[in-house]
């Protein structure tokens, strides 16, 4: 499968399989008919695939697999609900706090991986637990206090598990004000990051009291390009693939950056985006 499928950064190459997962069955048959190495992947948004890697399975979780459904103020979901469905859900339903979210092309696999956040929430203040399948086939329901959530970062990136779904502690609100509120977040984003470029989100995480964005931007690396990688003249933290951009590119492109920010500030960043290598 081209990697312009897989990844929203969409990178030239392509790999051998990629296999959706439609139910609990299909997952815990998986898990225990593989030893070879595969990568669970979500919308690909802040993710990006050498063509040339030896893991060449990828596994993908339906959102068919759970129905979105709600008791009260929690909500239930597949770990392969894109961020859109959820919103619409929740404004439908009248179901506040996911709302920072809105915009983001992520599916809740993957923001639940790496602990998404922003404007000062993360996934883990309202998170209660997801379920997972793990290397043998077995189902496990792991509550949060067990998933050892930081910044960016969760013990599902460490565990050899597959996340099948997750439920979250939202609260009650008015579908008009949600509606507003995902609204305001989408123009907002849109607004500051380029999202309608092919990005994969953020590149760096912030270092301690400081942002990522400033220091590149005042290293004078915002808006150069090159070889089809472009650091975004919008927002110094995304790289943009202008067209026909490689792996490799995008190698070269991240160890300038942070050669450049470590000499004129001495900040060596770390980087938020996962590479599969």
């Amino acid at each position: 499968m081209p990697l312009s499928q897989l990844s929203t950064f969409q990178n030239e190459g392509a790999v051998s399989e990629v296999i959706v997962l439609d139910t609990i069955a299909d997952a815990q048959a998986f898990s225990k008919a593989n030893s070879a190495p595969y990568f669970v992947l979500g919308k690909g948004s802040n993710t990006v695939i050498n063509p040339d890697s030896p893991i060449q399975t990828y596994v993908q979780i339906s959102p068919d697999l759970l129905p979105l459904s709600h008791s009260g103020t929690i909500l239930t979901a597949s770990a392969g609900t894109r961020v859109n469905q959820l919103t619409k859900y929740c404004v439908q339903h009248g179901l506040a706090g996911f709302e920072f979210a809105a915009g983001v092309p992520a599916s809740l696999g993957g923001m639940v991986t790496m602990n998404f956040g922003c404007w000062g929430r993360e996934l883990c203040d309202f998170l209660i637990s997801i379920q997972v399948v793990d290397h043998a086939g077995d189902v496990h329901t792991i509550p949060l206090a067990d998933l050892e959530m930081t910044y960016r970062s969760s013990r599902v990136m460490r565990e050899r598990w597959i996340v099948l779904s997750a439920t979250v502690q939202l609260s009650a609100s008015t579908p008009a004000d949600v509606h507003a509120k995902t609204d305001d977040a989408i123009q907002t984003r849109l607004a500051k990051q380029p999202l309608r470029g092919r990005t994969f989100g953020s590149t760096f995480k912030n270092p301690p009291n400081e942002f990522a964005a400033r220091l590149i931007e005042s290293a004078g690396l915002k808006g150069f390009e090159k070889n089809g990688v472009q650091i975004s003249d919008k927002h110094a933290n995304f790289l943009i693939n202008t067209g026909g951009a490689t792996f490799q590119a995008l190698q070269d492109m991240l160890a300038l950056i942070e050669e450049t920010v470590a000499k004129q500030h001495g900040v060596r960043l770390e980087r938020e985006v996962r590479l599969v290598q």
